[in-house]
């Protein structure tokens, strides 16, 4: 009897302190999260991400009230819909939060391409809270279910809202809203509500002509196609098909959500590479600087680092010795050879370490000092994601794989 009331408070104890609260299995992987943030528009800021007020509400939505229909509050947050509503997540130097609200871009890990289940925190409205949104961005964070009675604990006035973190977007400009996802459009309706049409489905791919605000048979092919991928209709016979009616609009507006989640974060992604360029740049600038102008049969520490500058651009194999020799002179020669800053021995500037060998050092330790900081955030998968207009894609940061001369890093 006493081992059985043993083991029965033992269950009581795991269930309290180990299991999560409804339902949720707790494993070493569930103890972490990605944490993206969201605010709510208004009418009259002066950036949106969207570049308009219209585009912002399909994007963000109004949020006036979460899916738990409560109204928004600092500290809620919206989960997968394995949690709860009302569950209080504690995230590691956030504090604790409730979930409130849901959202179709709201995934457990394993969809859409997340490791750890994704959630969404409220930042507030308008232009100050676009800005702690943005200075958020994506983020990995620890954190578990506790106690419901725990109350929320989170102040967003700490969270930084830096101008910076809008540099990137555009001020808003105006447009009229039309909402083509609660309309039916068909040859009658209004050319504005068709041109709006062809604009959507011409991002998403689908409609690859001018607008003509007619209903003509080349939309109609578009929405077609749009429906066939994405299994609205099976055949051009079945009942809908070619019409733009209720399945069709709502998911185009889901696809077209998801277009302008995407087109947010591809932006947010292009600004921190501009940011990650002009570091190198002022690195590279600032180490080259540190140089001065190292000469022949010179023996000192910028001799040394000049020799680790040339090991670093892979043209000096030998050991530093801090002596401006014959090897470092020829591996210098090497260089501005290789670089077609001269072309043979005999130019003028050969063997020196000039202002034109001084710009391409520079040049060449940016995209170094770039590559690396690439490799250190983990951030080369989606460079090479978002880098359509560079010259190769990056595989690898291994010297012996690729070429530095061959990279364009402007994107």
């Amino acid at each position: 009897m006493k081992k059985i009331l043993a083991l029965f408070f033992a269950l009581c104890i795991i269930i309290e302190y180990i299991m999560p609260l409804y339902g949720v299995a707790a494993t070493q992987e569930d103890n972490y999260f990605v944490v993206t943030a969201y605010y709510s528009p208004l009418p009259d800021q002066e950036y949106y991400l969207t570049g308009n007020y219209e585009d912002e509400i399909i994007l963000n939505g109004r949020w006036i009230a979460g899916a738990s229909w409560k109204n928004v509050f600092s500290g809620m947050l919206a989960a997968p819909k394995k949690y709860s509503f009302w569950t209080k997540v504690y995230l590691d130097g956030l504090g604790v939060w409730s979930i409130e609200d849901r959202g179709w871009a709201i995934v457990p890990a394993g969809k859409r391409w997340y490791e750890h289940d994704r959630i969404d925190v409220w930042m507030g409205y308008g232009d100050e809270w676009l800005r702690r949104a943005l200075f958020w961005g994506k983020r990995k964070v620890y954190g578990y279910p506790v106690k419901s009675t725990t109350p929320v604990s989170i102040d967003y006035t700490e969270v930084p809202s830096p101008l910076w973190a809008i540099k990137w977007l555009q001020k808003t400009y105006k447009k009229t809203l039309i909402d083509i996802f609660n309309t039916s459009i068909n040859r009658w309706s209004d050319e504005a509500l068709i041109n709006e049409l062809q604009d959507v489905l011409r991002k998403l791919g689908y409609f690859d002509w001018e607008n003509t605000g007619i209903y003509d048979e080349t939309t109609i092919n578009a929405v077609y196609d749009f429906q066939i991928e994405y299994n609205i209709v099976k055949t051009s016979y079945e009942r809908g098909a070619w019409s733009y009616g209720p399945k069709t609009r709502k998911e185009l507006s889901q696809r077209y959500q998801s277009y302008l989640e995407e087109e947010v974060q591809r932006q947010e992604f292009l600004a921190k590479i501009d940011a990650l360029q002009a570091e190198a740049l002022q690195q590279a600038q600032s180490h080259i600087a540190s140089l001065e102008r190292p000469v022949y049969g010179e023996i000192s520490p910028r001799v040394r680092e000049f020799q680790k500058t040339l090991s670093t651009l892979w043209f000096f194999e030998h050991k530093d010795t801090a002596i401006f020799g014959v090897k470092t002179q020829n591996a210098l020669l090497s260089y501005q050879i290789k670089k077609n800053i001269i072309t043979d021995s005999s130019d003028l500037g050969a063997w020196i370490f000039w202002p034109q060998t001084r710009a391409q050092f520079i040049q060449d330790l940016q995209n170094i000092y770039f590559l690396e900081s690439l490799e250190k955030q983990e951030l080369l998968v989606q460079y090479n994601k978002y880098s359509e207009k560079a010259h190769i894609t990056i595989k690898d940061t291994h010297t012996d794989d690729i070429s530095l001369e061959d990279i364009s890093f402007k994107i």
